[in-house]
């Protein structure tokens, strides 16, 4: 009997040490995993901000869109930019951007009756720009602070195909890859 106690003891110190060396380790795999998620969030931001800026030069090398006057960066919006760019400005010069909205939803100028142009033309977007640049008094031209959101939200495009990617895959660098084929591809669509 007493050399069964004395095994029984013998567990019960190793369980002690045990555990308390498991207690100072167990953060070791959080951090580790805490780390890659960041990395991972922290480099689908990169790749969005440079998409964005990338997409800004193009147009700038392309237009020179800074140097030339609003009329002309007015006419060189095609087909529908400048027609969505037309309620956004509507809202931006409004004496109230209530006012605006309502004019909006009793539109007689674009088709031959009164239309809802919200509803019919979908048209929110440009009212959630119109309404941040009147929120915020930018001292940016109405025109650039447009394009440079539209720019802005085609990183954001980007960074979702980076993180349904990295849903998918269970690992960010899938997304990474995923934004270099859409980034490589892109010249391919136009």
């Amino acid at each position: 009997m007493a050399d069964s106690r004395k095994r029984r003891k013998k567990p019960d110190r190793w369980r002690q040490s045990t555990t308390s060396q498991r207690d100072e380790t167990a953060w070791t795999p959080c951090l580790g995993q805490a780390l890659y998620y960041v990395t991972g969030v922290a480099v689908m931001c990169w790749l969005a901000a440079k998409y964005s800026a990338y997409l800004e030069t193009l147009h700038e090398n392309n237009l020179w869109f800074s140097n030339i006057e609003e009329v002309k960066r007015e006419i060189s919006f095609r087909t529908e930019q400048g027609f969505y760019y037309a309620y956004y400005k509507q809202l931006v010069h409004a004496a109230h951007f209530t006012a605006g909205v309502c004019d909006l939803t009793r539109d007689n100028a674009t088709e031959h009756r009164t239309i809802n142009a919200l509803q019919r033309f979908n048209i929110y977007q440009e009212v959630a720009l119109a309404a941040v640049y009147r929120l915020f008094g930018l001292q940016v031209a109405p025109i650039l602070f447009y394009v440079r959101s539209v720019f802005a939200l085609q990183g954001l495009a980007l960074s979702c195909v980076f993180a349904t990617s990295w849903l998918l895959s269970g690992t960010w660098y899938a997304g990474a890859l995923s934004v270099v084929f859409h980034v490589i591809n892109r010249s391919m669509r136009h």
